[in-house]
């Protein structure tokens, strides 16, 4: 129906589960990805020459990484040198808002956002379980919305008489 134009709620809600998939594997896959870069900050801050820097200048210094591989590119380098920059920018506001000065409160919060991950990945799968049982339940409303014309002709058919004599019976005692 939906290709028809059709606007259905199956449809809708086919949609929406899509839709926070996307979401949720985004938010996955940045989690990740944060939990490299921190994994490989801390052994950068083992470092002694490294110590006196702040998280800020780790992170800069990493963009700065990007946009020289970006300069590699024979094609998109000015639209990655241009990602790259809104994404650190995105990265050091998303630092500031959240106070995040040292590489101990990016791991605190890493760990408060892989912990929220996991609790939504729990409900998701419920959520996912209950979704099926759901689809589940309409194909058999529909196949009986299909059958039910045939029931009723059969009914009519086969179990008329034995209908009428069982009220006979059930009148009679």
């Amino acid at each position: 129906m939906e290709q028809k134009g059709i606007r259905t709620k199956k449809g809708e809600l086919n949609l929406f589960i899509e839709q926070t998939n996307g979401m949720f594997k985004t938010l996955l896959r940045r989690l990740k990805e944060l939990g490299e870069w921190m994994k490989g900050t801390k052994e950068a801050l083992a470092n002694e020459e490294i110590q006196h820097r702040t998280l800020a200048d780790l992170v800069l210094e990493y963009y700065d990484h990007r946009d020289r591989v970006a300069d590699g590119f024979e094609r998109g380098r000015r639209k990655a040198k241009l990602t790259n920059l809104k994404k650190k920018a995105e990265t050091i506001r998303y630092m500031q808002e959240k106070g995040i000065h040292s590489s101990s409160d990016l791991e605190h919060i890493i760990t408060v956002l892989n912990k929220q991950a996991s609790e939504l990945e729990k409900s998701f799968d419920k959520l996912n379980s209950r979704v099926s049982l759901l689809k589940r339940h309409l194909l058999n409303a529909k196949a009986v919305d299909e059958t039910r014309e045939i029931y009723e002709k059969s009914r009519k058919i086969f179990f008329t008489g034995a209908r009428k004599n069982i009220r006979q019976n059930t009148l009679k005692s």
